[in-house]
Parts: C-alpha cells; structure tokens; sequence
C-alpha cells in the first residue's frame, strides 16, 4: 500500500526487542529539531573485547526508504534465525535503522533543518549530525556501512545512445581512496568486504558495481567514480581509522517498484558484512591496530589535495527504450587512483587560540582529542598567511565554501591561557589534519568553520616539536 511509517518502523522495532531483551537494547540516539527521536539498536556493548565491533546507519537520506527496510529485516535475522544468534555470538552491533527521522517522515532527502546529512561529516551543522557523531564516537566501531540509494535514470546517459538509459547494477560500491586513510584500511574496505558483498549479491541474482556521478565536458560522457572527500560518510569512517563500505542501491525514482528486491539487496550486504567481520576478526583488528600504530606515529606525510587519475572503465547500462543491458567504456576519474598534489611534513600538533571554542567543541564531537590549556605559553610554530582567496558564487548547504592557497611562516608566538592542543598521536589524528589543513577539500577553512581573508593570519598553527 505504501511505505512504512515511521510509526510502524518504531513499533516493529520495539516489538522485537521486546521479545529479546536479552539479545538487544532498544535506545535513542537524540531528538531532532522537529522533536522524533533517532532510534538505534544496540546488540551488545563497546566494552565486550572478545566481540568486533560494528556500525550501520542506514536512512541518512529521507527518500532513501530501501535502508531502513533493510535494517529491519537484519534485525528480525539477528533476532529470530539459528545463524544471526550465531553472528551475535562473535560481533556487537549499534544499527540506526532510521538516521534521518525528520526527513524520512516528509519523504525528501535532506534533514527537517534543511541540510543534506551526508554533506555535513565534517562542517557538523545540523544538530542530528552532531548527536549521530556522538553516538558513532561512543561506539567506536572497528568497521562500519552506511546504506543509501541512488537515481539510476540521469539525463546525461542519453549521450551514450540518443534514448533514455538507466544505470543497470542493483548495488553500487563507493569506497573512499582518502590518502590520509592508511592503505591497509582501504585495502580491507574495497578488498576483503566489498569481496565478500559482491559474492554474496551475485549468488543471490543481483548486480553490483562501482559508484559514479556522470559528467559532461564538451558533449563528452565522463564518469566521476567513487569517494575522496570527508563530506561524505564513506572517508569519514575511514579516516578514524574504521573499515568503511557505504553502498548505493538502484532506488531513487522507483517509489514502491522493486521495493523488496531493494530491500534484500541492503540485508544481503549487511548480513554479508557481518559474516565477514566474524570470519576475519583477528585480521581486521590487527589491521586496525597497525593503522593506528602508523597514524599515532606521525611519520606519514598529509596529502593535502590531490586529483583523481584519468582511465577508462566499463560501466553496464539499460536501454529503456530497447528493454536491453549494453557496456559502455567510458573515460574515468577514479578516486581509488589519487594523485597527490600538496603533501606537508606531519606537525606533532596543532594549536588553535582561546578564540576557536566552537571549532574544538567540532572536534571533539567527532572524536578528535582537544586539550584545553589552563596557562599562557610560548611556543614556535608555523603559521599559515593567505596568499590566494576565492569565495563561490553559489550557495551549497547554506554556505559559499571558500578555495585558499597559504603561505607558512615560522615564528615564535606567545599563546594565553585557554588555547587549544591537538595532538596528532591519537587514532583519529588522519581525520584532523583532512580538517585543519587550510587548503584541503571539505576541510574547516573550505567550509567556513573557520573564516578567514586575503592577506589574514590564519588561527591554525602548526607545532612540529
């Protein structure tokens, strides 16, 4: 007939845990600012050593209803069936069936604040992102996914035939090729599990393949293919150093047409996800230790930008008119093949002045360490002048992101009491220089999180002893 509501979601959910209080605790995350409640399952706790932990939101995006489906059918298979008893046995799990509950009510993409939630990973200005990044740092998963689907009918495909085309795969994989994320966690997350889903898919008669958006330059088709910015979920997750699938079902568009098959293909890489995290437990937490190990050490360099190598790749379309699947090459920018561009020395911190509250207190919701110094100091340290400043012309997300170039100085700075340390030997230390460094894509200057001119000092200082 329709849709599930929210209300039907909610009352399915409690009815299950219900049924199994011993199994799974049925929590909220926060209220949004319409007032729902973000609901979240929690099967299991973060502190049970012997379990791998795991996250999976789906719903980010409130016209995305084949997510939170697929949420709900995991949890009736974790609940009620001999094998996810099992997979309880060995993985503890916190799944947010519903991440965007304001959207999802009203069927649109973005949040009841107006906000595209899987644009604000890192500028944090909604306030639902801010209570998911809370509750995704007290999780502190070792692998998580993030469940969304996509338009498979976009009009820039009609150049490949002259007819209407559609996208044919049924699961799209957009794994992020971030060069601060530590090889062997990208390695894992477009080897080992992505593997493992695409078996799992294709056994049970479904299609997969990598995400792209197109692009058209000089009435030329070109595929923009998967993830290198923090503004979405997928390099998010593997910068604090967690192994990180994100997926996009063919779903967008369709309404209620080949909703369960929709919503299978979701379950599929979840359950499928969660085999693999209890198959391979002892190789992706030494993964993540020696990640960790490599991040807190400091000695990689940060890859401040970088672009996209040019190829050329395969990609499976339908023909709409003709009722016919054909593969088409086409050149490629992929992001699993970045080219760095700007690369600085790794500073052992940074420090931000007693000016920067609000931009610690972002920090530390996305689980960065901030220490608060309670004296004045004098430090050297290296600071950033700006040399190249461009404002867009266009709002996105309600702000105009800002391009700089910088110029560093080194100088000895004297710092009052209430400044701000973050010191790079910690986990989530590749997340805070994606931020912090001026010029980096989606970083806080980007996104104005912290403002600043032409020709002005930036409060962003670098400390390399």
């Amino acid at each position: 007939e329709g849709l599930a509501s929210l209300f039907e979601i909610n009352r399915y959910l409690k009815d299950l845990a219900d049924r199994h209080p011993d199994k799974v605790m049925l929590s909220n995350i926060g209220k949004t600012p319409q007032g729902r409640d973000i609901p979240v399952l929690y099967f299991g706790t973060p502190n049970e050593k012997k379990k791998i932990r795991v996250w999976i939101q789906a719903g980010l995006h409130g016209n995305e209803p084949a997510g939170p489906e697929a949420a709900c059918m995991l949890v009736d298979y974790l609940l009620n069936t001999p094998e996810g008893t099992e997979l309880l046995k060995k993985v503890s799990l916190a799944l947010v069936p519903v991440a965007n509950t304001d959207g999802y009510a009203m069927q649109i993409r973005k949040s009841g604040s107006g906000y595209d939630l899987n644009r604000d990973q890192s500028k944090l200005t909604d306030p639902v992102t801010l209570l998911l990044k809370k509750a995704y740092k007290e999780w502190n998963p070792e692998i998580a996914l993030d469940i969304h689907e996509f338009n498979p009918f976009r009009k820039e495909f009609e150049l490949l035939r002259g007819t209407k085309t559609a996208t044919a795969a049924d699961v799209l994989f957009l794994p992020s090729g971030h060069l601060n994320i530590p090889a062997g966690i990208r390695t894992l997350s477009n080897g080992l599990f992505r593997e493992e889903a695409e078996k799992t898919l294709e056994a049970n008669g479904y299609h997969s393949g990598f995400y792209f958006t197109p692009s058209v330059r000089n009435d030329s088709l070109y595929a923009m293919k998967d993830a290198k910015s923090p503004q979405s979920s997928s390099t998010f997750q593997g910068l604090t150093n967690a192994v990180s699938l994100f997926i996009e079902i063919r779903g967008i568009g369709l309404g209620r047409a080949c909703f369960a098959r929709r919503a299978e293909c979701g379950f599929l890489v979840s359950r499928s996800l969660l085999e693999t995290a209890a198959l391979h437990s002892k190789e992706v937490r030494s993964e993540i230790r020696k990640a960790a190990k490599e991040t807190c050490s400091g000695k990689n360099n940060i890859s401040v930008t970088f672009q996209s190598v040019r190829t050329e790749l395969p990609i499976t379309f339908i023909d709409l008119t003709k009722n016919e699947r054909f593969t088409e090459p086409l050149p490629t920018f992929d992001a699993l093949q970045l080219k760095a561009e700007l690369v600085r020395k790794r500073p052992k911190a940074y420090i931000l002045p007693d000016t920067c509250r609000m931009q610690a207190e972002k920090l530390r919701a996305l689980g960065i360490e901030v220490e608060e110094i309670g004296k004045p100091f004098t430090a050297t340290v290296e600071k950033y002048m700006v040399t190249g400043y461009k404002k867009a012309t266009k709002e996105w997300e309600k702000i105009y992101p800002v391009t700089v170039s910088t110029r560093m100085i080194k100088e000895k700075k004297s710092f009052p009491a209430g400044c701000f340390i973050i010191r790079l030997s910690q986990k989530n230390a590749n997340l805070a220089v994606t931020l912090l460094e001026p010029e980096s894509v989606n970083g806080f200057v980007n996104f104005e999180v912290v403002h600043t001119e032409l020709g002005k000092e930036l409060p962003i200082y670098r400390r390399n002893f």
